[in-house]
């Protein structure tokens, strides 16, 4: 189910599918899947692991978090660029596993009940909405797409070129002071 390629004589695993979340695109390059297939060529589909800048240090294959994502350093707004507010894009639902308990001791056991709560950028129902940079990926024209994730249902959507600069802007007028993991980041973003 895993996409491995061979890295020095050793097998490596890559990711899973076509979410690479163990390669950054700029490690990937030349890489060959067991399957033989070019991880480098646009027309794969591969979404490669955001270049987090914290994470410059991390060898091929080695990344502990497979599934991170770093929150915009403030809360979108529905009316942002970036934002995808359409119902059809965000989880219907969200399903919770609420534990049960009734005054009685179950030993080792739990139960669970699952509790099915919607998506409230779906329902239009919110404000202020978080948003993740998760992953990149190569399109067909040769530009790298940003790909955020929804901060509550996890949905997960793919930029323009456009929205990814109106998030960049925004990220400097609403951020008075950027750190320096920020500023990389924008260098990083910026298509």
């Amino acid at each position: 189910m895993g996409e491995y390629a061979i890295v020095d004589e050793h097998e490596v695993k890559l990711g899973v599918c076509e979410d690479l979340y163990y390669t950054r695109l700029s490690q990937a390059t030349g890489l060959v899947t067991l399957d033989g297939e070019a991880v480098d060529n646009p027309t794969s589909g591969y979404r490669f692991r955001f270049p987090f800048p914290d994470e410059d240090h991390i060898q091929l294959g080695a990344f502990p978090d497979f599934e991170r994502g770093v929150l915009l350093p403030f809360a979108s707004k529905p009316t942002d660029a970036w934002v995808n507010v359409e119902p059809e894009q965000h989880r219907r639902s969200l399903y919770l596993r609420v534990p049960l308990y009734n005054g009685k001791e179950y030993g080792d056991s739990t139960y669970f009940r699952t509790v099915e709560v919607a998506c409230p950028v779906a329902q239009g129902e919110i404000e202020n909405i978080p948003v993740e940079i998760i992953q990149q990926r190569l399109m067909g024209d040769g530009h790298l797409a940003v790909i955020v994730r929804c901060g509550f249902c996890g949905s997960i959507y793919r930029l323009t070129p456009a929205e990814t600069r109106a998030m960049c802007e925004a990220i400097t007028a609403r951020v008075p002071v950027l750190t320096e993991f920020w500023a990389k980041m924008l260098q990083r973003l910026l298509p």
